[in-house]
């Protein structure tokens, strides 16, 4: 869908129909922007499960080593 909308602004533009061209240039710059703000919500939770992972992995060894003494 965004390729589409560059393409009709591109087009629009080029016809000199500059409103329309408008148009889809702002649909199309906010769906990029809907799509990286998905990606990146995606990649913190990614991470934030690895931190949490690697979190808990750190106190059960603790959790060992304590229980060895």
């Amino acid at each position: 869908m965004r390729w589409k909308c560059s393409k009709l602004s591109d087009i629009y533009a080029f016809n000199t129909d500059y409103q329309k061209a408008f148009e889809y240039r702002k649909e199309h710059e906010h769906l990029k922007d809907s799509l990286f703000t998905s990606e990146k919500e995606r990649m913190l939770a990614e991470v934030e499960a690895k931190f949490q992972s690697e979190k808990k992995d750190r106190d059960i060894a603790l959790l060992k080593e304590k229980a060895k003494v």
